[in-house]
């Protein structure tokens, strides 16, 4: 069900024309369903009521005959009565279609009232085929007599009690449709509708022979007449009964939203009543003696075919407006289509391209429509042609929504034989002809090579990253043997010619000296740096009160000396690295103690938990960080301060990042100037759990 312009041509799939709307949900289709809906729910009502109207005619009738009441008996119309019995087959088809209406119920309860509906169809059909019997046959097998003594009553026509054969015929027609109701043949064919069709034809017949005020119709050799409402009820309930099931069967065409639908609805009602009135007419006319017969054949001839002519007329117009419309609304789709951003094609359940976008023909380099009617592997790569045909079967069994990203790649081939990676999103959607998949297919040469990128370069700078640690792991190493005989020897200056050689020679000795501490504690620092994930230890359960314990221990002389006092809430096990724990703790809290204002300084440690991990705050009331020196400061050798103010190697942070994310975590700050600083630090959680 798809079309394809090129060149002021339409092409159209095996699927079908005019299918851009209906396959993909077009305003024109969602209007359409809702209409269905709406004539669905309609016709059932009529359905429960015609059954309803039938039970209450009939019970009416019968009181008429129990209390001999002769307007009970014709409803109240002047005319001929409605015959007991068949009074009775009314009540029972009534009772019969109530029960077989769908709805919602117990299955048990549900079985029991189809039983009783089916029991009720057959009784009338039984009552009915053996008055058919009587009349073919000439037997009188008392049917007349069952509900009432009529026999004994003078009337025009022998047995006066019994229905009439095109009654009983219309009856029995019924009789037999209800209990087939559901029922439905291979080919999708319904017995019920058509024996239901059958028996309005039956009751169109009956009605036209009280409209056109006709004495009596002989058949079988006897003369009857039919009352008014019993060839009245009869096609209502004819009409109810294929009205019980309207989206099933023939009847599925009369309610649907397509062309043909439109027409059935349209004509059919008009010409049965166009003719019923014209035949009405014509012999109204020659009865007043207007016309004779031959003229008045002529006229109903010609009448009749003005009518259908204008009929058909209207039906055409309105056709061409529906058409026109659903035109406006495929090229609207189309062009939204072709304004998509990927390459989009429609699949239908025999793997064949029914519907592909301009994109879809320029990255495959197909030309306008070329794609139509192909199956859909001619854009997979030959060698993968067979599994995606596997694959295919197997997401036909099971579809579901397939977005983008979700790792479905594929090597695709272009019309030219070249490949390119192509990644794709694939959409279940049903359809009047089966299941359609739609699928937007995307190139991503581009991304792959940029990932390709990526990955080398990630590669190597982990490599060079790796180096560069090797590099400061022996840089640091080897210097510290050099470094310790350059302090000795600057130490044993100093003992030995300190005030000898001058107060300059002392300042100069001194400088050294200084230096020479400095180097130190910078190799150690980087030493401690380097090491981080170094060794591969395997983490354990760490009890994080005994390692800030230990870390308050070591920095005893720093709280005694700044005055310091440091606090925390209970803190958890966590699963990590007790030595790499204890230096980011050493370490922040070293630094809040360093780092103070005016005030003595005051450290807190919290801790908060969830089922992902531990987020850890130390926080204090130093003299702050600026808000754009919140990531530098977790650079090497990034410092706020100079030596002279707060003496340090600007590594400390630089190892805390380090331990955070060895751990799987991360660290920033919350600070500003003057105000305190607030370290956090995330831990997930790992086998503690």
């Amino acid at each position: 069900m798809a079309l394809d312009y090129h060149r002021g041509q339409r092409y159209k799939s095996k699927a079908g024309l005019l299918g851009f709307p209906f396959l993909l949900g077009s305003p024109l289709r969602n209007l359409g369903l809702f209409k269905k809906l709406r004539l669905n729910v309609a016709l059932g009502l009529f359905s429960r009521c015609t059954a309803a109207f039938a039970v209450v005619v009939g019970l009416v009738a019968l009181a008429g005959w129990a209390l001999d009441i002769h307007s009970l008996r014709c409803l109240f119309l002047s005319g001929v009565p409605m015959k007991a019995n068949t009074a009775g087959a009314f009540v029972l088809l009534g009772l019969s279609l109530w029960l077989l209406q769908e709805t919602p119920q117990h299955e048990s309860r549900d079985k029991l009232f189809r039983w009783l509906a089916c029991a009720s169809a057959l009784a009338t059909a039984a009552l009915s085929l053996l008055t058919l019997g009587e009349y073919v046959f000439g037997w009188d097998l008392w049917t007349d007599h069952l509900l009432s003594a009529v026999a004994r009553e003078a009337h025009d026509e022998p047995f006066a009690g019994r229905m009439t054969p095109i009654t009983a015929l219309g009856l029995f027609l019924l009789g037999c449709a209800l209990p087939l109701l559901d029922f439905e043949t291979r080919r999708g064919l319904r017995p019920a509708q058509v024996l239901s069709a059958l028996a309005g034809l039956v009751g169109i017949t009956a009605l036209v022979t009280c409209a056109y005020d006709v004495n009596a119709v002989e058949v079988f050799g006897f003369r009857s007449r039919i009352a008014l409402h019993s060839a009245l009820l009869l096609t209502l309930l004819a009409a109810a009964v294929l009205c019980a099931r309207p989206d099933r069967g023939p009847m599925k065409l009369l309610v649907s939203d397509t062309p043909g639908g439109f027409i059935a609805r349209r004509t059919i009602p008009t010409v049965v009543v166009f003719f019923i009135v014209l035949g009405w007419v014509r012999l109204a006319g020659q009865r007043a003696g207007y016309y004779g017969t031959e003229l008045g054949l002529v006229g109903m001839v010609v009448s009749g075919a003005a009518i259908l002519a204008v009929l058909l007329h209207y039906t055409a117009t309105s056709l061409d407006r529906t058409h026109a419309q659903r035109m406006r609304a495929e090229a609207h789709f189309r062009g939204l289509l072709d304004a998509a951003p990927d390459a989009v094609l429609v699949v239908n359940h025999k793997g064949e391209i029914v519907l592909a976008n301009e994109h879809m023909d320029e990255m495959f380099g197909y030309a306008r429509g070329e794609l139509i009617g192909q199956p859909v592997e001619v854009l997979v790569s030959e060698r993968f042609r067979i599994a995606h045909v596997v694959h295919r079967a197997n997401y036909r069994e099971a579809p579901h929504r397939r977005p983008m990203g979700s790792g479905v790649d594929l090597r695709s081939v272009r019309k030219d034989g070249a490949e390119f990676p192509a990644e794709i999103s694939l959409g279940p959607l049903e359809s009047e002809e089966g299941m359609l998949v739609i699928a937007a297919i995307r190139d991503i040469t581009e991304r792959k090579r940029a990932e390709a990128t990526l990955a080398f370069q990630a590669k190597e700078l982990a490599r060079s990253n790796a180096e560069l640690e090797r590099f400061a792991y022996v840089a640091s190493h080897d210097l510290q043997e050099p470094l310790r005989m350059v302090t000795s020897f600057v130490q044993l200056l100093a003992r030995r010619y300190q005030g000898r050689l001058g107060a300059d020679a002392d300042k100069f000795i001194g400088f050294a000296s200084d230096g020479a501490g400095r180097m130190k504690l910078l190799i150690d620092d980087l030493l401690t740096y380097s090491r981080v994930g170094r060794a591969n230890k395997a983490f354990e359960r760490v009890d994080c009160e005994s390692v800030l314990a230990r870390v308050l221990q070591g920095l005893q002389v720093a709280i005694r000396e700044k005055g310091a006092y440091v606090t925390h809430d209970p803190l958890p096990a966590i699963w990590g690295d007790r030595t790499l724990l204890e230096q980011l703790f050493q370490n922040l809290i070293a630094n809040a103690i360093q780092f103070r204002g005016n005030e003595p300084p005051r450290v807190h440690v919290t801790v908060v938990g969830d089922a992902k991990g531990w987020l850890f705050s130390v926080q204090d009331n130093g003299i702050g960080i600026p808000r754009e020196s919140s990531e530098r400061i977790f650079e090497v050798f990034q410092r706020l301060h100079s030596w002279a103010e707060h003496p340090g190697t600007g590594i400390g942070l630089a190892i805390c990042k380090k331990v955070a994310e060895h751990h799987g975590g991360r660290i920033w700050v919350e600070s500003e100037p003057e105000k305190g600083a607030r370290f956090l630090f995330t831990i997930p959680r790992g086998e503690e759990l």
